[in-house]
């Protein structure tokens, strides 16, 4: 995958994606990573169910507050999920509510339509978070970037940005450059990151 063509890849191969932002370039890394996920939603065709997820493994960095309002940032990678499957001819609605003080975690099928299931017939199944594409914005190389987490070594396919192969001399500003590449407008969350970053200290 190169930067100039890292739409058209993603529609044809990728489903779950992972975005890491490298902490050791703070606010560039974040602000880039935020943008690079409203560019691949952009560019995707509305049929595809295609997951962007962005995370950031340490305190978010200084002027990244105003992000949180906007994006979606996760600080753990590689989540266990319990999955429970029964059988129902119909739901309408699925709303959950934790009781702290009991330790009991209920979920409400709205709607529910067939017999009540069985004990035998409910399933329990753990589930590891996993990714069809990692891609590390903000590492030296594929080397640094599986060294930086034991998850991303065992990802399916992995990928980089930094300055060099973005050609910039930021990660933010590189990012902006693939949007006038593809040729999409970048969305009000990808405006927001880019002035973010290009108004804060971390850009003089």
């Amino acid at each position: 995958m190169i930067t100039d063509n890292i739409v058209s890849k993603i529609n044809i191969e990728f489903v779950n994606i992972a975005i890491i932002a490298n902490p050791l370039n703070g606010l560039d890394s974040l602000c880039a990573s935020i943008a690079l996920k409203e560019l691949i939603k952009s560019a995707i065709p509305k049929n595809r169910n295609i997951s962007v997820d962005i995370y950031y493994l340490d305190n978010l960095p200084f002027g990244s507050e105003i992000l949180k309002d906007t994006s979606k940032i996760k600080n753990n990678l590689g989540e266990k999920s319990l999955e429970i499957t029964f059988p129902t001819t119909n739901t309408s609605k699925v709303t959950y509510n934790y009781e702290q003080k009991a330790k009991v975690f209920k979920i409400n099928l709205i709607g529910f339509e067939g017999k009540i299931p069985l004990k035998k017939d409910i399933k329990f199944k753990e589930v590891k978070e996993t990714f069809d594409l990692i891609i590390g914005m903000g590492f030296k190389d594929i080397k640094n970037f599986e060294e930086y987490h034991k998850e991303i070594e065992t990802a399916k396919r992995k990928e980089i940005f930094n300055i060099k192969n973005l050609n910039s001399k930021s990660l933010t500003e590189g990012i902006m450059d693939l949007f006038y590449k593809e040729k999409i407008k970048p969305n009000k969350t990808a405006s927001l990151a880019f002035f973010t970053y290009l108004s804060s200290t971390s850009a003089k």
